[in-house]
């Protein structure tokens, strides 16, 4: 690896290299064999991310600009350094500018990574990477409600990232048209545009965070609510959980959430930040409910849902969403 890095600095007049850590996170034997780093194997990684930095300074200097150097990692500290990857190392050593953070899996909200990484003087990116959860759900004809991989859904996470603190946002596995429409948007300019916020971007469609490191789901702190996988409710159960909204909510959007929990006798309840919501409609078992002006706020907001004790025992809780449209008014111009 310092060989060909040595090569790329001394062959091509590069402006930065991207590390892509998540291609794929098997590196070391303590962890595939169900353990964890040890202290000699983050050593390793610590001292081969130096050694690499150490060459782009070499070839800076003879190329008179900087040679960025960037890594791709999972968005957990924590879950980091147990695969192998001593993050507080490298920042405290400034042997990286910038991380981007996210992989098959998401673990935290965008500010978790932000915060850590801004803390440590280097720059935060977040990954946005295409959701699996639609090929699962047909794999398993699970259903699911429509809109990832939408210029909508796009649009939320983009919004969600910048408003947590991220620098930017990376794009991957993206290519032809949906990658042109998104690159046309501009993350810091989305307030008024439509939004769909999804519980669960990525979900079990690709790998899980079990598939690199033994029992690694322990690090999530996201709602686990996956078309994939649903999430068994008993009768009368409440299940709570916390979102991260990049909108101010300013000019009175409409906001709507949908739940999908295949109930078709009884609904279940949804309060929002301690407010119950009004249910609109129900079809095939996805329940709308209108949050009412006010109710949410930019940043973390909390959400419970509660089955109804008349319930079936095998009730799952599938999937859900928060839709945010724009208001059109009329002001005898036009509408807008």
């Amino acid at each position: 690896v310092r060989k060909f890095m040595r090569q790329f600095c001394e062959n091509y007049d590069m402006e930065g290299i991207e590390m892509d850590f998540c291609r794929h996170l098997n590196y070391f034997k303590s962890v595939a064999w169900g353990g964890t780093a040890s202290k000699t194997e983050l050593r390793q990684m610590s001292d081969l991310v130096r050694d690499i930095r150490a060459i782009t300074r070499e070839f800076e200097l003879k190329r008179g600009h900087p040679i960025l150097l960037t890594a791709r990692v999972p968005d957990s500290p924590e879950f980091c350094r147990d695969v192998g990857f001593d993050l507080d190392t490298w920042l405290k050593e400034k042997s990286v500018d910038a991380l981007i953070c996210g992989c098959y899996f998401n673990l935290n909200d965008p500010q978790v990574m932000a915060d850590y990484i801004h803390a440590r003087g280097a720059k935060c990116y977040a990954s946005i990477d295409e959701s699996r959860i639609p090929g699962s759900a047909a794999t398993t004809k699970a259903p699911l409600i429509p809109g990832r991989d939408t210029l909508e859904n796009y649009r939320a996470r983009f919004a969600a990232a910048m408003s947590a603190g991220c620098d930017g946002a990376y794009l991957f596995n993206l290519e032809g048209s949906r990658l042109n429409e998104y690159c046309r948007v501009d993350p810091r300019e989305l307030d008024g545009c439509d939004k769909i916020y999804f519980a669960t971007e990525r979900g079990s469609g690709g790998y899980t965070p079990n598939s690199w490191l033994k029992d690694g789901k322990r690090f999530n702190n996201l709602p686990d609510i996956d078309p994939g996988a649903p999430r068994k409710m008993k009768p009368g159960e409440t299940y709570s959980f916390e979102m991260f909204f990049g909108d101010d909510f300013g000019g009175s959007p409409k906001v709507t959430a949908e739940a999908l929990t295949g109930l078709t006798d009884g609904a279940a309840t949804l309060t929002v930040n301690g407010t119950l919501c009004k249910r609109l409609a129900e079809n095939g078992g996805c329940v709308s409910y209108e949050i009412a002006p006010g109710v949410l706020r930019k940043g973390m907001n909390a959400f419970a849902v509660t089955f109804p004790a008349s319930a079936p025992k095998d009730a799952t809780f599938n999937d859900f969403a928060v839709r945010v449209r724009a208001c059109e008014v009329n002001d005898g111009k036009g509408t807008r």
